[in-house]
């Protein structure tokens, strides 16, 4: 059962009675209410080999797994509690052999990533082929401006976001690793190796001291934190990785975090969602007033300097300027979905077909048709309606033909099949032989991928669109020059 799904629900930040006991022991103050869910009857068991949380409600009789946040320390938080109200009651969910394994990997994986960080993003050289001697010279001179390009884009807080997501790809050996020991577990396994994995951000040290020339990097800082949020946020993990965020404890783990997810959005902003970046905006928003309390306190004492004030500085500046990129990042989203639908030349195309359609005598229906299909393209939120907008492409291109074999005067035009209809448009010189064989395969594609599919694919409702609007400008383009009179009476859809 993997995080998110209808089977288990998550639960942001719920603090455990353990840690309360833990901090009560230690005269720290513990006023935080419990969630209701949790306040009674309620058991709680570590693994400390794995760092995953295991805990109890006796009357529902389930089990829950999540982040231990000091595990080792014998101090439990579960950051990211996940429920799974389906398992049977009396029955306790252990870890077995073979994800304790995995989990024993990933931290060995994990911890050298801290000593020898390996992610990274690199240029995309599209269509370069390895024998080519120009795509060998390319790449290079890419291999050579890389960190230039890198060091001019991370000059600047905020990043300026580079809008073609595909310029840059991100890389990292032992994040395939980690991919790697994922996909030999079993599905219902999934979610505690991923908890295990996210358990990293709240678990001391998190950095280390480097004098490797790579990036992320703070004050001298590596970290392991960046090949976690990769790895969580590709792998459906994304709410949990950032709630957890949002109540980490600043450490230098973090700052060196916060520069890698600047690089994140800056060179492949489509990593994260619309909604990812409203909640990525609140945990940002919420470390950084943590930062602003810690270093007014610092202040207050005279610790103006020193590691301390200097990484919630840090914090306070990253944190700002990641907010300021995701505003920019929603606001390319709503750019690129709205420039998809006003593909300025393609409208004024279209434009121009439903000006020929009215001044050469067809249909009110055909224009209606068309209109009718571009409406269902552009409020499409389903494959069903992709597949309905291109049942009504392909109805408006059938209606233009024969309309046109009615204007022709041919017998029987309405009943034509849509082959017959083309090789008389052809034989009529309406059409090319190339333009003929073009009619029937884009015809032929709208069949395929629209009508007789259960559903449709937008990337298909995009192509037809598009390209019935352009073919439709070429054929009344002809008749216009071929000066073929309205005709009195269209067919039938």
């Amino acid at each position: 059962m993997w995080i998110g799904s209808p089977d288990c629900s998550l639960v942001g930040g719920p603090q455990s009675r353990a840690l309360r006991q833990a901090q009560a022991s230690e005269g720290q103050e513990t006023d935080r209410p419990e969630p209701p869910w949790l306040q009674t009857n309620f058991t709680l068991r570590a693994d400390p080999t794995s760092g995953v949380v295991y805990s109890r409600n006796r009357d529902r009789g389930s089990y829950a797994s999540g982040v231990a946040a000091l595990a080792y320390q014998g101090l439990y938080r579960a950051h990211a509690m996940v429920w799974c109200p389906k398992v049977p009651a009396g029955r306790k969910r252990r870890l077995n052999v073979e994800l304790r394994e995995a989990i024993r990997r990933a931290n060995q994986i994990l911890v050298e990533e801290r000593s020898s960080p390996t992610v990274r993003y690199s240029l995309k050289l599209k269509e370069l082929k390895p024998n080519d001697s120009l795509g060998a010279a390319l790449s290079m001179l890419a291999t050579i401006n890389e960190p230039q390009m890198l060091q001019i884009i991370r000059a600047r807080r905020p990043r300026e976001i580079v809008e073609d997501p595909n310029k840059w790809a991100f890389e990292s050996v032992n994040y395939g690793l980690l991919c790697a020991l994922l996909s030999r577990l079993p599905a219902d396994s999934c979610p505690a190796f991923l908890a295990a994995v996210l358990g990293r951000l709240v678990t001391p040290p998190g950095s280390e001291k480097s004098k490797k020339d790579i990036q992320p990097k703070w004050n001298g800082l590596v970290s392991e934190f960046p090949l976690v949020a990769e790895f969580c946020v590709r792998n459906g993990a994304k709410d949990v990785f950032l709630r957890t965020l949002g109540e980490a404890n600043l450490t230098p783990g973090h700052a060196v975090l916060l520069r890698h997810i600047e690089d994140m959005i800056a060179l492949n902003f489509t990593v994260f969602t619309e909604r990812d970046y409203d909640l990525l905006t609140g945990a940002t928003t919420a470390l950084g007033n943590a930062a602003r309390i810690q270093l007014k306190a610092c202040r207050d004492i005279g610790a103006v300097v020193g590691d301390n004030a200097a990484l919630y500085a840090e914090i306070i500046t990253a944190t700002d300027a990641i907010k300021e990129e995701c505003r920019k990042a929603r606001y390319l989203y709503v750019k690129g979905e709205l420039q998809e639908g006003l593909n300025l030349e393609v409208n004024q195309d279209k434009a121009v077909v439903e000006s020929f359609l009215k001044g050469q005598g067809f249909s009110d229906e055909l224009t209606e048709s068309l209109n009718r299909a571009d409406q269902l393209y552009h409020g499409a939120s389903t494959k069903f309606e992709f597949k309905s907008a291109m049942g009504h492409l392909r109805s408006f291109m059938e209606r233009l033909h024969s309309e046109e074999l009615v204007r022709l005067g041919a017998s029987g035009a309405n009943s034509i099949g849509w082959g017959d209809g083309v090789e008389l448009l052809h034989r009529q010189a309406v059409l090319t032989k190339a333009e003929k064989g073009y009619a029937i395969a884009l015809f032929t594609l709208l069949s395929d991928e629209g009508v007789h599919p259960i559903i449709a694919e937008k990337e298909y409702a995009r192509l037809a669109r598009n390209v019935v609007v352009e073919y439709a400008l070429l054929f009344l383009s002809k008749l216009q020059k071929l000066g073929h009179a309205p005709a009195s009476k269209g067919g039938n859809l």
